[in-house]
């Protein structure tokens, strides 16, 4: 199949209809997949392929290459996760947020790391319309991370820092959605209680949005609650909310300014250029990310 591929791909250098390069990628990659070894590898295996079957629209797929695969702990989940965020599939990313709670005690992080995964998992799950289910898992994560530290007298530093990190990754989630608005004007009036919780580069996150969404003087006044001269000015944060203004919901920035262009069969001949196994899975990875990205992103320029 590869073979035949790699002759296909090699053939012309005409664009590709959109549907059968995504298509051939997912072949292409299913079959890198195959190739590598039980071991220490192939949970990393596992993560792209998924991250690659979620940018080709194949989210049941991808939930089922993670589910089956026990060593893809947490932290490598939210990566499907957010790919699922990214391409504007929020059904998707609460498909696999199922599994983002199942396996976040995830060893490679802190406890309040496997909190900050669970609060993910929640943000995800609320903004895909699971209410219930979403706001129960955000309440029991940010409980944790606001819980007394028991070797002190109050939350650690660090998990009220990860607490208010998570509250604006949420945000992010919630851009294009009822969600977006409502949360952003709660979460800035619950930060000029406690600024200091929150390092300068959350705050800077959250005066950004709210100077994009023409909320100027709660902005000011998040300014003001805390040390100011670690802030954005005001004249910065209207000049960014300026070169951010076309920018779709769960499109980075740099997606956005992207030169507008087709990608075809040199781009996935490219790609099956790469040694079998994981280069390969890489590299398709990488091309379904960019390809699909830069075609829906782009569309607001």
């Amino acid at each position: 199949m590869i073979l035949g591929l790699m002759l296909w791909a090699a053939a012309t250098v005409t664009p590709v209809v959109e549907s059968t390069l995504l298509e051939a990628i997912a072949h292409a990659a299913k079959e890198a997949y195959a190739s590598v070894a039980p071991g220490p590898d192939h949970a990393i295996a596992s993560d792209t392929f998924a991250r690659t079957l979620v940018g080709v629209g194949r989210c049941e797929e991808a939930f089922a290459v993670l589910r089956d695969d026990p060593l893809v702990h947490g932290g490598r989940i939210e990566k499907s996760v957010f790919e699922a965020v990214f391409q504007d599939d929020l059904q998707c990313a609460a498909k696999l947020s199922e599994l983002l709670v199942e396996r976040s005690d995830d060893p490679v992080f802190l406890p309040a790391g496997q909190d900050a995964l669970r609060r993910t998992a929640g943000s995800v799950m609320l903004a895909a319309g699971r209410a219930k289910e979403g706001a129960a898992v955000i309440a029991e994560a940010e409980k944790q991370l606001s819980a007394i530290d028991p070797s002190g007298s109050s939350p650690s530093p660090r998990s009220l820092a990860t607490l208010w990190q998570e509250r604006v990754k949420a945000l992010t989630i919630y851009r294009g959605t009822q969600l977006f608005a409502e949360k952003l004007g709660q979460y800035a009036s619950e930060l000029m209680v406690s600024p200091l919780d929150a390092g300068a580069p959350t705050v800077n996150a959250m005066l950004e949005m709210l100077v994009a969404e023409g909320r100027l003087d709660l902005a000011q006044s998040v300014r003001r609650s805390g040390p100011s001269h670690l802030y954005l000015s005001m004249d910065q944060l209207v000049r960014i909310a300026a070169e951010n203004k076309s920018v779709l919901p769960h499109c980075p920035p740099a997606f956005s300014a992207f030169p507008k262009r087709s990608f075809d069969n040199a781009d996935l001949k490219t790609a099956l250029d790469k040694p079998q196994g994981r280069d390969r899975l890489s590299a398709l990875n990488d091309l379904a990310h960019i390809a699909t990205m830069t075609k829906r992103c782009s569309a607001s320029r």
